[in-house]
């Protein structure tokens, strides 16, 4: 029986090989090998086969005599399956969000997923490129803004489209084309451990703006709060050292947090809380230096978050879906699929 984790990782790998299978023609085509399909999704190897097999057992996919790999079985093709785009962030095809596709995937009752790779350059390109896939429905999440112009022209043309995300209050599209996550919740919690351990001075290791606010409109008249976006803002502090710091970073940024914070005295070393992620930065000797002074996000709050609002994107992107079948319109009618 597959480990609860190992069947969110896979489930959205799943998803877009069955997508595919469905899409295939009459005769059997060849998937990526398994080194790439880890690439393109950033799982391992072991993960990606896992998926590989259960989706031979399902008969999504199959072997063929004296050949190697797999192949999609054309007895799957369902090509009025419905299907959802899923992009993400610069729409390299890799997703860092299982929870939330969980969540997102829940409540779709069987339509299939498809994560597209982007490489075209012009918004005209890629516009064209997404309409020709002639989804059901899309979900952007988080998406760079370079990608906006993209969005507003999707939404121009009526295409139901939803933007989810994670770092911002607000986005430049129709508030019925946007869902975003809820902080609150998750900053109160930090609050009251903050409170418990009577912090005077903190600092916020983040780029994003809206959560440093979101935490500094909780915070007490008597707790002093800043930001930090970058680890070189810490030498301004080693001579007023904070309480602690509240680092929200990803794996290169944490250990570029600790690069800096290795040049301080032990003894002035600040209170330090990461997410889970940051372990991967940290050598026995940083583990040993931090002793009892690193703290870890409790990733359960983290993780029913995400999952929350993938169901609410997906309920949102479902009204945008009936509310263009209900006008009776044909979506894509002047767009021709370009093989």
């Amino acid at each position: 029986m597959p480990k609860r984790k190992n069947r969110e990782l896979t489930h959205f790998l799943k998803s877009y090989l069955q997508m595919f299978a469905a899409q295939s023609s009459t005769e059997p085509v060849r998937l990526e090998r398994e080194l790439e399909l880890g690439e393109k999704f950033s799982l391992s190897r072991p993960t990606v086969h896992q998926a590989l097999v259960e989706l031979e057992q399902e008969k999504w996919i199959l072997h063929l005599p004296g050949k190697r790999g797999y192949y999609t079985n054309p007895q799957r093709s369902s090509p009025h399956q419905q299907v959802f785009g899923i992009i993400a962030g610069n729409a390299d095809a890799r997703f860092g969000f299982p929870p939330f596709l969980s969540g997102f995937f829940g409540e779709l009752s069987g339509a299939m997923l498809h994560f597209p790779e982007l490489l075209q350059t012009s918004t005209e390109e890629i516009y064209t490129t997404i309409r020709n896939y002639r989804y059901s429905g899309i979900l952007w999440v988080n998406p760079n803004p370079v990608f906006y112009p993209v969005i507003r022209q999707l939404i121009a043309d009526g295409t139901p489209i939803l933007v989810a995300d994670f770092y911002t209050t607000e986005l430049p599209f129709p508030p019925e084309n946007y869902a975003l996550l809820d902080i609150a919740v998750f900053v109160r919690q930090c609050w009251k451990i903050f409170q418990r351990k009577k912090y005077r001075f903190i600092l916020y290791y983040t780029k994003t703006d809206h959560f440093f606010l979101a935490h500094k409109a909780k915070a007490p008249a008597n707790v002093r709060y800043e930001q930090i976006r970058s680890a070189d803002d810490l030498a301004r502090f080693r001579s007023d050292p904070p309480d602690m710091i509240f680092a929200d970073g990803g794996d290169n940024r944490y250990g570029e947090l600790f690069a800096a914070l290795e040049t301080w005295e032990v003894s002035r070393l600040p209170d330090l809380y990461c997410y889970p992620c940051a372990v991967h930065k940290m050598s026995p000797q940083w583990k040993q230096k931090l002793h009892r002074k690193i703290f870890f996000v409790p990733a359960p709050r983290k993780f029913n978050d995400e999952y929350r609002l993938g169901k609410v994107s997906a309920k949102r992107l479902l009204s945008l879906v009936r509310k263009k079948d209900n006008k009776g319109e044909l979506l894509y009618e002047e767009v021709f699929f370009i093989d």
